[in-house]
């Protein structure tokens, strides 16, 4: 391409070379949620408190840390709770049962 000068010429005639972003707003996408997340994103994402999470941490159904990343899957995460509430597994097409009541 040309100068600085020929370039700046371009720019008000439909040419521009990068394209503007819509707003969030306009497109209808959501902030991004990592799959994998660490400790403070999964309390924060699942709006748990530090209690809460060391509680569920020890059960024993509740997805476990990734060793080499120290982060957990969260739609395992997101799996776990639709278990707890009873909603229906999407693979099975059977009705989940809480085994209990909740005490967080």
């Amino acid at each position: 391409m040309g100068s600085d000068a020929s370039r700046a010429g371009m720019e008000g005639d439909g040419f521009d070379l990068v394209p503007e972003m819509p707003e969030e707003a306009e497109t209808g996408m959501t902030d991004h949620v990592p799959r994998f997340m660490s400790d403070e994103q999964l309390r924060h994402h699942f709006g748990l408190s530090e209690r809460a999470l060391r509680r569920l941490r020890s059960m024993r159904s509740f997805p476990r840390r990734d060793a080499i990343t120290n982060r957990t899957d969260s739609r395992m995460v997101d799996r776990f709770f639709d278990n707890r509430a009873g909603i229906d597994a999407p693979s099975t097409g059977s009705a989940l049962a809480a085994d209990g009541k909740e005490n967080f």
